[in-house]
């Protein structure tokens, strides 16, 4: 038998490691109906020329799947989201779909062994399809490209203070989370609003003040209790030269509790824990 020539076999090889990702989606999945529906779609994006990236994507639509535009017709703010360590993207489809009811895309990338140190850059490629979508496909023109933020949970979090360090993004946010040590020294060139979140249950609660300090202003410091018990005060700096400064209403304690009522706010069901550990 003639041997297959070696072009051949080079071509094959090339497209067994490419794969052939899954048609750009001109519609999605509707997962809340009412006043304020909200769709999912799934893309696959291209990274490091070999690999193929699963991301999420949930945006306000209408009652078919379709993207729903503000009154304008303007685009909409977005938020890559990244998951934790183990923990499947899935499982913040609650908090994914709360904020596009509000009016947000939010774009979950997927990292291989769901951990997502294996693949820091997953995060800018769910960025660049938000900037750079398929052509024809529902994300066009649907995202502003300059009202992008990034937020993760748990050792998501580590990585999307990583990513928003690498610039594109207009703002951050950690949810029981912070940043790695070993950036400590890049965390004073980060010139965009950051957050750092956690439940009055996570471990990293008491931790809040100290790594989260460390991230330059403005930033905002909290932890969210249950339902029907007293909130406590939330820390907040801004900027130096704009006439701010840290304030606290009991800068004895310490501590950066506080009963977060912003679009990041945990929905009550899910109030008890974010994460007991960084994952």
């Amino acid at each position: 038998m003639k041997p297959a020539p070696l072009s051949l076999l080079l071509l094959s090889l090339g497209l067994a490691l490419s794969g052939c990702a899954l048609p750009a989606p001109t519609s999605g999945r509707l997962l809340r109906s009412g006043p304020s529906p909200v769709s999912e779609a799934l893309f696959q994006v291209r990274a490091r020329h070999t690999d193929l990236v699963d991301v999420r994507v949930l945006f306000p639509s209408d009652s078919e799947g379709r993207p729903a535009r503000p009154t304008g017709g303007g685009p909409l703010p977005a938020l890559v989201l990244v998951h934790g360590g183990l923990v499947p993207p899935e499982d913040y489809l609650w908090l994914a779909e709360s904020l596009a009811a509000l009016g947000y895309v939010v774009a979950l990338p997927s990292h291989p062994l769901e951990l997502p140190l294996s693949a820091i850059d997953n995060g800018h490629f769910a960025r660049e399809l938000l900037t750079s979508p398929p052509e024809g496909s529902l994300l066009e023109g649907l995202v502003h490209p300059e009202r992008i933020a990034i937020a993760g949970h748990s050792l998501g979090g580590v990585v999307s203070a990583k990513l928003a360090l690498d610039g594109g993004f207009a703002a951050l946010a950690l949810l029981a989370s912070y940043p790695d040590p070993a950036d400590t020294g890049r965390l004073p060139s980060l010139a965009i609003p950051s957050l750092s979140l956690a439940g009055e249950l996570d471990c990293l609660s008491e931790l809040l003040p100290r790594p989260g300090r460390c991230l330059p202003a403005p930033r905002a410091l909290g932890a969210r209790r249950p339902p029907g018990r007293h909130p406590l005060p939330v820390h907040r700096q801004r900027p130096a030269g704009r006439g701010g400064r840290l304030r606290s209403h009991r800068a004895a304690r310490h501590r950066a509790r506080a009963h977060h009522r912003g679009p990041l706010a945990l929905p009550p069901r899910r109030a008890r824990r974010t994460g007991h550990r960084r994952r």
